[in-house]
């Protein structure tokens, strides 16, 4: 949500003191891909985990909040036009459990006034379930996943993990490692994802095919 401000003072900068009562809200749902349905990141913090950061629109003036309680609501702040935004977590911790989320909402500050400005954050990462089929399961003795972001961080996803990961946006590669039923071992690429962007989800099933021996 944008406000303009129009002013018609040409008399130089503009004097005058206003203050501001943010808001945050999380927007968890995530873009489906491929076979993803449409549904939300499962971690949705709480409000007052966000990060706060006010800064002027010329950049001359900025600070920063560790939780949206801390904002003093009567504090006063010069006339103008600023951004505020609200991140949690970060865009660089990838793994499970680990979202990132991030928003940011233009507003001017007008003097005597209060403006109420709420900021709606989005996840900031790429989500990514793995799944088996039940024949894949029955068929391999041993398997395992290593997922590789854009950023050169694997992910380890055992043959028990059932959580989804948190990854930075970019290409996104994914190795199967399998042990076949006679003892055999090999490692596959099945899968690469092209320019992932944040909020989508992908869903990759792993499956054999009909003739098992060809697995």
């Amino acid at each position: 949500s944008m406000i303009v401000s129009c002013t018609q003072d040409t008399s130089g900068p503009t004097l005058g003191k206003g203050s501001f009562r943010p808001s945050v809200t999380t927007n968890s749902d995530v873009v489906p891909v491929l076979r993803s349905v449409a549904e939300n990141a499962d971690v949705i913090p709480d409000v007052d985990q966000f990060h706060l950061k006010l800064r002027s629109e010329d950049g001359s003036y900025s600070r920063e909040w560790s939780s949206i309680n801390n904002v003093a609501p009567d504090e006063l702040y010069n006339v103008g036009n600023y951004v505020l935004s609200a991140t949690y977590g970060s865009i660089d911790t990838e793994g499970f459990d680990t979202p990132y989320y991030v928003g940011e909402t233009a507003f001017a500050i007008r003097d005597k006034e209060t403006t109420p400005v709420e900021v709606v954050c989005t996840l900031g990462q790429v989500k990514l379930s793995l799944q088996y089929t039940e024949s894949f399961t029955s068929y391999f003795a041993a398997y395992k996943a290593t997922v590789r972001s854009s950023t050169g961080k694997e992910l380890l996803f055992d043959n028990t993990e059932t959580r989804d990961a948190y990854l930075h946006p970019g290409d996104i590669t994914l190795k199967l490692a399998l042990t076949k039923p006679n003892g055999i071992s090999a490692t596959y690429e099945p899968a690469k994802i092209k320019d992932a962007k944040a909020r989508e989800h992908y869903i990759v099933t792993f499956d054999v095919s009909e003739n098992a021996g060809e697995a």
